[in-house]
């Protein structure tokens, strides 16, 4: 059972490197972490990562695949440079990647899903099946959202769709393609959600989102992230001026209704 650690950047989001790095460092600790990226960064607190660059020319798709075929692992924690991670419980990420290998589930999307979908526990886990438009809050089986995937079952979904974008991708034949495989998620139950842009996490694992379309999220998404990004915007003297601020709130009212 090997899981390699995968986080797609691009120097488009270089501003934001020092905080995804000191996060990384603060919260995934003693387990190396990847980096899939366009450019050989310069940045010397890299080093002590793994790097995967990429063909810029590619498609988004198609840049995952070329990373994904350099990887060895059974399974890929993977997401994005624009979702910070907040929590990282490694006795709870292990416990899942084992029920994950034993039941050689395909994906499990790291966010919180409706109760009545709930199928089982893994321990003090509640774990629901994914389905097609089962929420308002994710897309299913298949969104960009912080995933655990079978690595092989991730190059085989990434390879069939590697014509279409980021963008694109979720609203092609990638969620029934999906649905024919096992896609697991957290199911609500009795969990408190940390809302990030209207999307449920847990206390185990759990991101920020800082970006929509490469602004930053607007106040109204923060919800359970308001005093932390209040302290990344003042500590990392962000200026907001360069990017401002996004006015897509898509499922932040939605979201809080989580059941």
């Amino acid at each position: 059972m090997t899981c390699d650690i995968i986080i797609h950047t691009h120097s488009d989001y270089k501003d934001i490197w020092p905080i995804m790095l000191d996060f990384v460092d603060q919260n995934i600790i003693a387990r190396r972490v990847g980096f899939s990226i366009d450019i050989q960064p310069e940045d010397p607190r890299f080093q002590k990562h793994d790097i995967y660059v990429y063909d810029d020319k590619l498609t988004h798709p198609a840049r995952l695949v070329s990373v994904l075929k350099r990887l060895k692992s059974d399974y890929v924690l993977f997401f994005h440079d624009i979702d910070i991670i907040t929590r990282f419980d490694s006795n709870h990420f292990d416990l899942l990647l084992k029920w994950m290998t034993e039941q050689s589930v395909d994906r499990f999307a790291l966010g919180m899903f409706p109760s009545q979908y709930y199928v089982t526990s893994v321990q003090d886990m509640p774990i629901a099946k994914l389905e097609k438009n089962m929420c308002s809050w994710f897309t299913t089986p298949y969104d960009p959202a912080p995933s655990i995937w079978k690595r092989s079952t991730f190059l085989e979904i990434m390879t069939q769709f590697s014509n279409e974008t980021y963008k694109t991708i979720e609203f092609c034949g990638i969620q029934e393609a999906l649905s024919t495989k096992k896609v697991y998620g957290f199911a609500k139950k009795s969990l408190v959600p940390l809302f990030t842009l209207g999307r449920p996490f847990t206390e185990w694992i759990a991101f920020c989102h800082l970006f929509c379309n490469g602004k930053w999220s607007n106040k109204l998404a923060w919800q359970s992230y308001r005093p932390f990004m209040e302290y990344i915007l003042e500590y990392y003297n962000i200026d907001i001026e360069k990017r401002g601020f996004a006015e897509y709130y898509h499922g932040v009212e939605n979201g809080l209704q989580i059941t």
